[in-house]
């Protein structure tokens, strides 16, 4: 079954990967990944706190700074514990041999690739403000599903490395939020 679900990670890579190739995309795709990165996250998470017309901007801010730093310190340790190859590495062979194997326009990444931080950075965030924000629920997932595909799309993860990073931000937002309400009343923000 392992077998099974491999061979379909790795038909499913090449199909978004090299099945879906065009100019246009490769500049959607780049702008969404350099979107998806922590850096670019997290600030504009805050800012949106900032912005917010809740009364406890503090409190969510610190919430929110809580459970980016959780999600993402266990997804550092994960990519320590299991040692993925990237699509490059991983197609190496087939790279060597046909060009075309692998497509990855920009960073040419080997190691580490299980699960994908992007995917986890996109949808932590997602997660939270859709908490609090749910009317936006779709354009948060929606906008969090595009930054991870967009990591298949250019060569750096498998699909599976993006679902599991994706579900890690989802539960770790659950898992603060339900650590939260114990400890205080629940926090809110703008409906």
């Amino acid at each position: 079954m392992i077998d099974r679900l491999l061979a379909w990670d790795e038909e499913l890579f090449l199909a978004v990967n090299t099945g879906w190739a065009s100019p246009l995309l490769d500049g959607l795709m780049s702008l969404a990944s350099v979107i998806g990165e922590s850096t670019m996250l997290i600030p504009a998470g805050l800012l949106a706190i900032l912005l917010s017309s809740s009364g406890e901007k503090a409190k969510l801010a610190t919430v929110f700074i809580l459970t980016v730093a959780l999600a993402g310190g266990v997804l550092h340790l994960t990519k320590q514990t299991f040692p993925r190859d990237r699509p490059l590495k991983h197609f190496e062979r087939e790279v060597k041999e046909n060009a075309g194997a692998v497509r990855a326009p920009h960073h040419k990444l080997y190691h580490r690739s299980f699960p994908s931080g992007h995917s986890q950075a996109a949808f932590t965030v997602a997660a939270f403000f859709a908490l609090w924000y749910r009317r936006h629920r779709l354009a948060l997932y929606s906008g969090a599903a595009v930054i991870a595909l967009s990591r298949v799309y250019l060569g750096v993860h498998f699909p599976s490395d993006i679902i599991v990073g994706g579900l890690w931000g989802i539960f770790a937002v659950w898992l603060v939020k339900r650590m939260v309400n114990r400890v205080r009343t629940p926090l809110t923000a703008d409906a």
